[in-house]
């Protein structure tokens, strides 16, 4: 099964390290990027407010 086939309004991940708050098509792609600043050299660790707004889901990075 690939992501396009998923039953999901929200996709959260890791290991990149590259932060990501994305929509695409109905789906929020959401990773919170890297407490220690590895790869991109920047600490952008958050959690993910999530809300939902006509059918649609959104997300807001909150850093620590």
């Amino acid at each position: 099964m690939g992501l396009g086939d998923c039953d999901c309004h929200c996709i959260c991940f890791g290991h990149s390290h590259e932060p990501l708050n994305e929509q695409q098509d109905s789906i929020l792609y959401f990773n919170p990027g890297t407490a220690s600043g590895a790869r991109t050299g920047k600490q952008t660790a958050g959690f993910l407010k999530l809300s939902k707004e006509n059918g649609i889901i959104n997300g807001e990075l909150i850093s620590l």
